[in-house]
């Protein structure tokens, strides 16, 4: 008897407070379920963001919150990589080594500003023009707009330390626990 390979929709990004801009690509990920394909994301132990610039960083939940969290929005399995690992790939090395050949991607889902490969050099364009080639789907979901702006953990972190929680818990997406 054959195995079937299983195929993912993956949705891609850091996904720190799992805040509502990043739960509609969640939701957009799911729904590639429908189509036979198996939800995952893939994100990092650690800030890519923090490692680059080497400075400390705070960060709005735990890996352990962080899956969690995504676990229940639906979600079947994340994939928490050390960006160590990756960080030299250069923007096709990082959607065939990662993409299709460890997840299986025939789909990929990330926000506007996502960015991939050695030093951040992929957009959101050269995702679209890579992942074709691979004959991997992109979704790419539209920003959250909270107040005129968009939703962000920065604006969220901003919100926190001034003690709005009211802002902070509505760009969450859900209430602040203590």
């Amino acid at each position: 008897m054959e195995n079937k390979k299983i195929y993912t929709a993956v949705a891609l990004g850091f996904f720190d407070g799992v805040h509502a801009g990043h739960q509609s690509i969640v939701k957009e990920t799911i729904k590639y379920e429908k189509k036979g394909l198996i939800p995952i994301v893939y994100t990092f132990k650690q800030s890519p963001k923090a490692i680059i610039s080497n400075k400390p960083y705070f960060y709005l939940t735990t890996n352990e919150k962080k899956i969690n969290l995504l676990l229940g929005y639906g979600i079947k399995k994340v994939d928490m990589d050390d960006f160590m690992n990756i960080k030299h790939l250069f923007c096709e090395e990082f959607i065939y080594k990662i993409i299709k050949e460890k997840l299986n991607a025939k789909c990929v889902i990330c926000g506007e500003n996502y960015t991939f490969g050695y030093n951040a050099e992929g957009n959101c364009e050269k995702l679209k023009n890579i992942c074709q080639k691979y004959q991997v789907q992109t979704h790419i979901v539209p920003p959250k707009m909270y107040k005129g702006d968009f939703i962000s953990s920065s604006r969220i972190k901003k919100a926190l330390k001034e003690h709005n929680f009211t802002d902070a818990e509505k760009m969450l997406g859900r209430k602040i626990k203590n």
